[in-house]
């Protein structure tokens, strides 16, 4: 997962991909493959476990820190990937950084 998010991270915020272009399938999976030697499978399966076990151990408070807002619904690895790598990046919430630098998510 860590990997994933410094993929993400690299996409977004260096090579300045617009969010929505960016695909977890054909930029970041294929990637943390490479990095960890393993098969894509693998590193999928992985990280969608890890996504929605994040996910489920979260506190409520802690949703709130990280993207800003006290979601309810769990959101796709893309989505929980791209939360912890704008946390990671800029210290402060998804929605908060969506507001301060708008021009970093395209």
């Amino acid at each position: 997962m860590s990997c994933a998010v410094t993929v993400m991270e690299k996409l977004l915020l260096e090579e300045k991909l617009s969010v929505y272009d960016i695909r977890v399938t054909k930029q970041i999976y294929p990637e943390v493959a490479r990095q960890l030697g393993d098969s894509q499978a693998n590193i999928t399966r992985n990280i969608e476990r890890a996504a929605r076990r994040c996910w489920e151990l979260k506190e409520k408070k802690m949703k709130e820190v990280v993207i800003g807002d006290p979601l309810e619904e769990i959101h796709t690895p893309k989505d929980i990937i791209l939360y912890l790598a704008v946390y990671a990046h800029f210290g402060i919430s998804y929605y908060e950084a969506l507001r301060k630098f708008p021009e970093c998510f395209g």
